[in-house]
């Protein structure tokens, strides 16, 4: 499809209506080669999306996509970047926002470069994330030094969507890839695309400044705590790492490759082991592939991770 645009925004909706007019009006700083591209992932809830796309249709391009049910956010990202026609795209949860100016820095750094990636920063509860260890306000890196930089800092890894702008090519590549997904995602599958982007990624930069508000609220499923919840937790945890696990044999062809592959499943791992702990599930089978990592990573690095989610 011909690129139209400089910056898709795609933001899928699923029952959290309420959200999403404030959502839109995040993207409005800067208007011009900007496409917004509205996902409604079968919500079940009454929605009246006819207003508002008569409210704001005049104001931005906007595209809306209905699916007939729902498919969760991994399918329905992926509809919405084959939709799309811009360069560059920006994934926007409908319960979140931009932060007032984040449109125009991130298309005033686009002009700059032609990037794969492009990450910023983002806050969730007050907090900024992630914390990058580099002195330099803007850092331009190549795919070894990205590999190099997350190994170097570990904690700065963080696969949310949140935070990243990709060159359409890039994600049109990994969803190729990832094409024989079909079940319902919605946990961990930032993490599933972000680490076969890391394969394509050749030419990346680091904005070291918060453009993106990351909402926590009672009805978002990561914050809520109950069995059932916890539950599909772990089973969409496990489909995850059942998929990387395939995927890492396709794609094990270089050292950067592979510490790609081996830290995303051990992410995973640490994330289904933490829940484990806390409801008993499984612990000795995921406990052996964290012991296999212990002289990739380091103990230190392994205990602080570990602790840290059990005890969020």
């Amino acid at each position: 499809m011909k690129e139209q645009y400089t910056l898709s925004i795609i933001i899928t909706v699923y029952n959290i209506f309420s959200f999403l007019e404030e959502a839109i009006l995040s993207c409005f700083d800067d208007l011009s080669s900007v496409e917004l591209i509205i996902v409604n992932d079968g919500s079940s809830e009454k929605m009246d999306f006819d207003s508002l796309l008569l409210k704001y249709s005049s104001v931005i391009s906007i595209k809306y996509i209905k699916l007939k049910k729902n498919r969760g956010t991994f399918i329905a990202r992926k509809v919405g970047v084959r939709a799309s026609t811009g360069k560059y795209v920006v994934f926007l949860d409908a319960d979140d926002y931009f932060i007032p100016g984040a449109i125009l820095k991130i298309k005033d750094h686009l002009k700059e470069s032609s990037y794969d990636l492009l990450l910023f920063q983002y806050k969730k509860n007050e907090e900024i994330l992630p914390r990058f260890s580099v002195e330099d306000n803007i850092l331009e890196m190549t795919n070894m030094t990205l590999v190099t930089y997350f190994n170097n800092y570990p904690d700065d890894f963080d696969w949310s969507s949140a935070g990243k702008v990709y060159r359409k090519g890039i994600l049109l590549d990994v969803y190729s890839n990832l094409d024989f997904i079909s079940q319902r995602l919605v946990i961990a599958e930032d993490l599933l695309l972000y680490s076969v982007a890391s394969i394509y990624i050749k030419k990346f930069n680091f904005i070291n400044y918060p453009l993106y508000y990351y909402r926590v609220h009672e009805d978002s499923i990561t914050q809520q705590l109950d069995n059932n919840t916890s539950q599909l937790r772990m089973q969409q945890l496990d489909i995850i790492y059942q998929y990387l696990f395939f995927l890492k044999d396709r794609f094990y062809s270089s050292k950067e490759n592979r510490f790609i592959f081996e830290y995303s499943l051990f992410l995973i791992i640490i994330e289904r082991l933490a829940l484990g702990y806390k409801y008993k599930k499984n612990i000795r089978y995921y406990m052996k592939y964290i012991l296999a990592m212990y002289k990739k990573l380091g103990v230190k690095f392994l205990i602080k991770r570990l602790l840290r989610k059990i005890l969020n």
